[in-house]
């Protein structure tokens, strides 16, 4: 009592001397029962005064958020082989990364007799070595024709341009051109490679840890070298920062779901598909009957966790209203313009952890501007092999997120000017809800 005593004078001292004046005071809170008054006075480093202590506010507040995040890894860590086929002439060959490994092989997953089909990259020194014949394995047994593809070449994978030369060949369009691709980060860049065979051109252009290729300007799919990994990121911020007044990213809320054949979806195609009949159309509003302001879209995210050992060949099923978009672990799959027809794509579900991503936008053709529409969809992801549903649109599996992971292609602006719609901009429902 005696030391309590001399303190409090020592304390009144102080404040009389204006040794506290240079910073307001601020009261102790406990983090774990801090009242919304206690929040506006847990500023880290302000003084303040509790019975047992005086000196600066020790804590960091009682607000934490999180985002999901996708992180590379080495291509060492690559346990399943990323990759897409090949039909469209000629032999039908697989192109897949695996082990830090681009390999090229026709249907029997061989690779014919005296052809090249391996590119290696060492992780350690960042050099490639290697070569892979795509005109040659497409070619083999077909037409007399070239030995063109890819070639490692330092830090660098460039064209190897090698056309038909014996008597009797035609050369045509069977040549590698295009810029030297690299590697800084675990990300591609350069490019594109351009690689011809007898019935058109393949296009190897970077993609950020991938290789997007196209054939005749069609897309076939990707090369991952550096395959990813979901992390949940953390950061403790103060009480009266801006980011504890504002949402996490999953406090956006869920959408509501409505069943396949709720008017006005009753007659399309996607009711009809057994692989979308356990879906639901995803709404971001619960009064979905009310519809959506011309341009409005909402951003829905999910995620799967494939716990086998191998990757899963599968199909990924789509419909939109009125248009909506894909991204799997952040590339652009899918685009779709309608409700009442169903698009699909062939695509591969990692080992662990796969973000989907799924955006829709109202765009009805010729809006007014009393025009009210859904910004709807309904999407699955299906086994190949058993048909089993993997992923499914359904109310309490999926969250709005804010922003989608790249720009879309095309992007909402454009879709709503080829709708007949170009005096409406779009309108981020998920952030700005109350514009919709």
């Amino acid at each position: 009592m005696h030391v309590r005593h001399h303190f409090r004078h020592f304390l009144a001292a102080c404040a009389v001397a204006g040794v506290f004046s240079a910073a307001p005071l601020a009261q102790a809170a406990s983090v774990s029962t801090a009242t919304s008054d206690a929040r506006t006075l847990g500023v880290m480093g302000s003084l303040y005064i509790h019975s047992r202590h005086v000196g600066t506010m020790p804590y960091w507040g009682d607000c934490y958020r999180c985002q999901p995040t996708e992180q590379l890894q080495s291509c060492t860590t690559q346990t399943a082989p990323t990759g897409f086929a090949y039909s469209s002439g000629g032999n039908s060959i697989y192109i897949e990364s695996a082990s830090c490994d681009f390999t090229a092989q026709d249907a029997n997953t061989t690779t014919p007799t005296g052809l090249s089909s391996v590119i290696t990259y060492d992780p350690t020194t960042g050099d490639f070595t290697g070569q892979m014949d795509i005109t040659g394995i497409s070619q083999y047994g077909q037409i007399c024709g070239g030995n063109s593809g890819l070639e490692g070449s330092g830090t660098t994978i460039v064209p190897m341009d090698s056309p038909a030369e014996p008597a009797g060949c035609t050369t045509a369009n069977q040549s590698a051109s295009g810029s030297p691709i690299s590697v800084s980060g675990d990300m591609f860049s350069g490019g594109p490679i351009s690689v011809g065979n007898a019935w058109g051109n393949f296009v190897f252009t970077p993609s950020n840890n991938c290789l997007s290729v196209t054939f005749n300007n069609s897309p076939l799919g990707y090369v991952c070298m550096f395959p990813t990994k979901m992390v949940e990121q953390c950061t403790h911020y103060l009480p009266t920062s801006q980011q504890c007044l504002s949402q996490a990213y999953n406090d956006y809320g869920t959408p509501s779901g409505w069943s396949c054949n709720t008017s006005p979806w009753s007659g399309s195609s996607a009711c009809q598909n057994s692989s979308l009949a356990n879906s639901q159309w995803l709404w971001g509003f619960s009064d979905g009957t009310s519809g959506t302001a011309v341009g409005g879209y909402f951003i829905y995210t999910t995620q799967y966790d494939n716990t086998t050992n191998t990757a899963i060949p599968s199909t990924l099923y789509m419909a939109a209203d009125t248009y909506g978009w894909v991204w799997i672990n952040g590339q652009q799959t899918l685009t779709c313009p309608s409700y009442s027809t169903t698009c699909q794509t062939n695509v591969t579900i990692p080992t662990g952890y796969t973000t989907v991503t799924y955006m829709v936008m109202s765009a009805p053709s010729n809006a007014t501007t009393s025009t009210r529409s859904p910004a709807a969809g309904i999407l699955s992801i299906a086994d190949y092999a058993t048909g089993s549903t993997l992923v499914g649109t359904n109310q309490g599996t999926w969250w709005l997120t804010p922003t989608p992971p790249s720009t879309p292609s095309p992007t909402q602006q454009s879709v709503l000017n080829s709708a007949g719609d170009s005096g409406f901009t779009p309108i981020n429902c998920t952030s700005s809800g109350s514009n919709c």
